[in-house]
């Protein structure tokens, strides 16, 4: 079950974050990388990760406009049914039903951004090489069973190939509580994905 969870997670963290680089590649083609945002323009994106020609950024635009709708009504859905349960737990007064039924809700708006996702991504595909396409869906199905995700920051991963980057919980914790969706339901946490796994940083020695 958490595994299905975070997973699907995972798949709308890469959505997001293939949404999210179409704006920066716009911006580029119009010549004004350097003043859009130096953090995203310093950083790896998604079409250099997948060497994307502009004919094939040009396609996932405009498959990826209507998406862009539709993600956001729906994750302003599910971060409202996610507050509506947070706050009926926090009330001794609430029944077992009332509650059951909101989490109810909760899963259903869940699964309805994580199909709209999933549409996305499918549509995707024939505008991609056999090669782009192994790479990124090999990458989306590791991250799927690992139960990880990318942490994405102005449409660039924040590691491309993986590793934990902190931020998120150590490699076989599990997600740590209160941290947004994925960690809990104490605290409403940063709406961002998981963070990928990976070995944590050692303290560098210092020479006497």
């Amino acid at each position: 079950m958490n595994v299905r969870r975070y997973g699907g997670l995972s798949m709308i963290a890469l959505a997001c974050a293939v949404a999210s680089y179409l704006a920066t590649y716009a911006v580029q083609q119009q010549g004004r990388a350097g003043r859009a945002d130096d953090l995203t323009a310093a950083a790896p994106s998604v079409t250099d990760w997948l060497e994307m020609t502009p004919r094939q950024a040009a396609a996932v635009r405009d498959i990826e406009a209507p998406f862009a709708a539709d993600r956001a009504l729906l994750e302003a859905s599910l971060v409202a049914e996610r507050e509506h349960l947070a706050t009926m737990l926090e009330n001794p007064a609430a029944r077992d039903d009332e509650i059951l039924r909101q989490v109810e809700k909760v899963i259903a708006a869940h699964n309805a951004l994580e199909r709209r996702v999933a549409e996305f991504l499918v549509a995707m595909r024939p505008h991609l090489s056999a090669t782009q396409q192994k790479r990124l869906f090999d990458r989306l199905a590791s991250t799927v069973r690992e139960g990880g995700g990318w942490r994405w920051r102005h449409g660039r991963p924040g590691s491309v190939e993986g590793g934990w980057h902190g931020g998120g919980p150590p490699p076989g914790r599990g997600p740590a509580r209160g941290r947004g969706p994925d960690g809990g339901l104490g605290e409403r946490g940063h709406r961002g994905e998981p963070t990928a796994t990976g070995p944590s940083p050692q303290p560098q020695q210092v020479p006497p």
